[in-house]
Formats: C-alpha cells, structure tokens, sequence
C-alpha cells in the first residue's frame, strides 16, 4: 500500500473514532442531565424539556460569561436550566416573567436564527437570559401558556 492511502485511512479512522467519542460524551451529558432533573422535578411537573438547549447569558452579566449546553425544563412555577459544564443552575419563577420573544442575537452573539428570550424581574430590577432552542416558538407558547394558568389559579 502506498505511503498516502496508508495515511488517509489513518487519518479517516482517527476521525471516526473522534466523532465516535465526542457522540457518546454528548450522549452520556445528556444521561446525567436527565438524572439531575429527574431528581429535581417530578415527572408531572415537567411540561416542557430540551437537552440540548444553549445558554446565551444573562444580560446583568455582561458579554464575557460561559455559554453553555444544558437542560431546559419548563414547570407549573419554573423556567428552569442546567449547564452540564461547568454545572450551574438558573430559575426564573413563572410569575416574575414580563416577556418572551425571539431575538436573532444576545449579549452580541448570534447563529443566524430566532433565539428564545425571556424578560424577567429580578429584585425589583428587569433581567433577560437567552438560549438557543429547537423550536423557540413552541417554547414561547408553552411558556406563556404556563404563565397564565399561574395567573387564573
């Protein structure tokens, strides 16, 4: 076999196995993603879920914070994410939520497609987060769906 086949097969086969391994860590996050909110949420409180949402930021913090991968999860009383890494936790209570919508950017960052914005109170003082989601309006809708049963109960 020449020199240059030999190591496009290698090379082939070193990029096989990466995806390989980089698929079965995303999967393996994602397990111990739905473990934690397992844990956190009872199964009938939960009524909306994404594994893969991407954290944006939260406006107060400015531009330089860690996006991050995580689980979002949407309660009767809660907007709730998981970063997977590094592992922190957001909560934004339903009947603190002013607005959602769907800017194309946030913070100065943007992937060139509707993102999911929730404009919220926070000790008195009007806060944002945003993350990229699939489906963003079904987000929207849930989302406000949730908030006025919180507000006719």
């Amino acid at each position: 076999m020449q020199p240059a086949i030999a190591l496009a097969l290698l090379a082939l086969l070193i990029g096989i196995a990466l995806v390989l391994l980089l698929r079965f860590q995303v999967m393996r996050m994602r397990r111990r993603l739905m473990r934690k909110i397992e844990m956190r949420f009872p199964e009938t409180e939960v009524l909306k879920l994404d594994l893969s949402a991407n954290l944006f930021g939260v406006r107060s913090r400015g531009h330089k914070q860690i996006r991050g991968t995580g689980g979002l999860v949407l309660t009767h009383q809660y907007l709730y994410f998981l970063r997977a890494v590094p592992e922190k936790e957001f909560a934004v209570p339903l009947q603190t939520i002013q607005q959602v919508d769907h800017p194309q950017q946030f913070l100065g960052k943007s992937i060139f497609y509707p993102l999911l914005r929730v404009t919220y109170t926070l000790d008195g003082k009007e806060e944002e987060i945003a993350w990229a989601v699939r489906q963003p309006e079904a987000w929207r809708a849930a989302i406000t769906q949730a908030m006025t049963y919180i507000k006719s109960g």
